[in-house]
C-alpha cells in the first residue's frame, strides 16, 4: 500500500535514476532526462508532453555506456514528469548520440 491510500500495482520495481535521453516524437527531438525507470517504462522531465497514446522513440543513455533505444508510448502525464510504456526496441539515432554542448545546455534550461 503506498500513501494516497492505493494498491501499488507495479509489476517491476523502478529506480530513480537521472539519465540523458532523446525523445523522437512527430519528427521533433527533445534532449530530455529519466527520472525513474523500469523493465517496462520510464518517467523523463518533460515541460510539454506528447498526447496520450502517441508513439515514441527513447534513446537512453546510462552512465554505464550501454545505450538502450525503445519505442515507446506515452502512457501518463504527472506533475513532475511523463510516464512512457516500453512497446519494442528500435535502432539506434543514425547521428551521434554523444551529447554536444549545446545539446547539455539546452537539458539544463528545460529543468
Amino acid at each position: 500500500m503506498i500513501a494516497t491510500g492505493r494498491v501499488e500495482q507495479r509489476r517491476y520495481p523502478r529506480r530513480q535514476v537521472s539519465w540523458p535521453v532523446i525523445l523522437e516524437a512527430d519528427g521533433q527531438v527533445c534532449y530530455v532526462e529519466t527520472l525513474d525507470f523500469s523493465a517496462r517504462g520510464a518517467k523523463l522531465r518533460l515541460r510539454i508532453a506528447p498526447p496520450l497514446g502517441s508513439p515514441v522513440l527513447l534513446h537512453f543513455m546510462p552512465d554505464d555506456g550501454d545505450e538502450l533505444h525503445v519505442e515507446a508510448l506515452t502512457w501518463r502525464v504527472d506533475p513532475d514528469g511523463v510516464a512512457f510504456f516500453f512497446i519494442g526496441r528500435c535502432a539506434p539515432r543514425e547521428a551521434e548520440t554523444q551529447w554536444t554542448e549545446a545539446e547539455a545546455a539546452e537539458v539544463a534550461l528545460a529543468l
